[in-house]
């Protein structure tokens, strides 16, 4: 009798342990569909509707350059999940590398909305960004920050998957759209590091600005400057051309426009050798 008693408190427990596992708030990590893991619309969660079938879009975006990213340099990501009518977005975001084990570490910058879990998946522990019970709460679209630590020494191309849940709040799976992405970044060649060495000491002030940014910075050689403002969704805002520059210290100044709405862009300092970008919020 206590045998049997122990095995049906067993199973409950199993049951319960499990229902909790697929209803819980928190994101889950090792479902954004990459190598070996579905994404967050299988079998035991969000199924209403196909994969990326919704009528809303998501976005993964960084100030990681044009010519890749350097080893042990932090970079600013964020994904931004957009759906009309939506309350309630979730999101799992990971980093591999071409043989799909963890590349670099994501750092989570906003405590009360997102978290660091991981998932076993083909033998790697897989570390995912995903968001906290209701760290995604807002209506029509969520934009979620975070870091990402490039690997400390040089490898070859990473590869973000990333997924979203669009809820409807309605507290259990059902009526929800799932969408999914993913981005290749490649490291920057020894080449490419040389040639940005004639870039040195780049400073942008204020941070946030208003009207008038001042970027300063040092160059090795006599080199074309080009100032170029983009949005997040990598959109030109603005561009300005200083011409050649001679060698040494340099200050200019980026005048932001009235019709230029507030938020956060990248400031590109680009030379004939390379480009550093600056993350830059204007108020």
């Amino acid at each position: 009798m206590s045998k049997h008693l122990f095995l049906t408190a067993s199973f409950l427990l199993a049951i319960i342990t499990l229902s909790a596992f697929y209803k819980s708030d928190d994101g889950r990590a090792g479902y954004t569909g990459s190598p070996g893991e579905t994404a967050c619309n299988n079998a035991s969660c969000h199924t209403s509707f196909g994969l990326n079938s919704g009528p809303g879009n998501l976005a993964l975006t960084s100030n990681i350059p044009a010519a890749g990213y350097v080893p042990g340099q932090t970079y600013q990501m964020q994904l931004k999940v957009k759906q009309t009518g939506r309350s309630l977005f979730g999101l799992a975001v990971e980093a591999l590398t071409e043989t799909n084990n963890n590349a670099g570490t994501l750092v989570a910058t906003d405590a009360v909305r997102t978290w660091i879990k991981s998932r076993t998946v083909s033998g790697v522990s897989r570390k995912n960004i995903v968001h906290k019970k209701n760290g995604g709460a807002q209506v029509d679209s969520m934009t979620f920050n975070f870091d990402w630590q490039a690997p400390t020494t040089a490898g070859g191309v990473v590869k973000f998957y990333f997924a979203s849940v669009a809820a409807n709040a309605n507290d259990n799976t059902s009526g929800d759209h799932v969408y999914n992405g993913s981005v290749s970044v490649n490291p920057q060649s020894s080449a490419a590091n040389e040639a940005n060495a004639d870039l040195l000491s780049v400073q942008v002030s204020p941070n946030p600005v208003v009207d008038k940014l001042t970027v300063a910075y040092t160059l090795q050689e006599k080199t074309e400057v080009n100032l170029s403002l983009f949005s997040m969704t990598g959109q030109l805002v603005k561009a300005v051309s200083l011409g050649q520059m001679a060698p040494g210290q340099h200050q200019n100044y980026f005048g932001i426009d009235n019709n230029i709405a507030k938020g956060i862009y990248l400031l590109e300092i680009k030379t004939n050798n390379g480009s550093t970008t600056k993350r830059v919020m204007i108020e």
